[in-house]
């Protein structure tokens, strides 16, 4: 990983020192930084964005089984099983998942939540119809050789007719990153790009 990309991850994260840090240390640090967010009950039952709502109504089917990728504490998993598709969660952080699997049972539900990172696909229980890469989520897999590997892994475990669904900023500096034709962007120009991928393309420079 360049030192440049480091840089650009943990200024992300709001990290001092960016530039001293490993891969490993980035890693981690991820994983502290995901612990916490979304712990406030109210907003993990505060439903879908309307950008979300709007982005998965496009691409999603009734009968799709869905994992969401950086499920976090739960509010768009929760979101989806209330809409009635059936969904799985993966969440690097584990304190994160521990939550979700709480408000999942305060709010009824019941979904399978695992621990670990999307870079090992082993932790994919099954083939999917949609891989949802939650809220800037694909962002923080650190390094771009890296989110194009998983990608195209994902793309082995998805059921005829998949799709992954991905969130990000676009690039500040130069313009690497954009949107094939039938993406759709969303919320304040240039603050949010969504896409729905098919095999073989992904948002990252080639």
């Amino acid at each position: 990983m360049t030192r440049a990309e480091l840089y650009e991850m943990a200024k992300r994260l709001g990290i001092p020192g960016r530039s001293a840090m490993s891969k490993d240390q980035l890693v981690r640090a991820i994983s502290k930084r995901w612990n916490d967010f979304g712990e406030p009950e109210a907003y993990v039952l505060s439903g879908l964005m309307p950008w979300e709502q709007e982005f998965y109504e496009r691409f999603l089917k009734p009968d799709d089984e869905i994992l969401i990728v950086g499920c976090g504490s739960g509010r768009d998993l929760i979101a989806l099983l209330r809409a009635g598709y059936r969904v799985e969660g993966l969440e690097v952080a584990a304190q994160a998942a521990t939550k979700a699997r709480s408000m999942l049972a305060k709010a009824g539900l019941n979904a399978r939540v695992t621990v670990g990172s999307i870079e090992d696909t082993s932790l994919v229980s099954k083939p999917f119809d949609v891989y949802i890469f939650s809220w800037f989520c694909y962002s923080y897999i650190p390094q771009a050789a890296a989110r194009i590997d998983v990608l195209r892994k994902l793309r082995d475990h998805l059921l005829p007719g998949g799709r992954v669904l991905i969130s990000y900023e676009p690039a500040r500096t130069a313009p690497r990153l954009s949107c094939p034709p039938h993406g759709s962007r969303c919320g304040r120009p240039g603050a949010l790009r969504c896409c729905c991928l098919s095999a073989g393309r992904t948002p990252d420079a080639a």
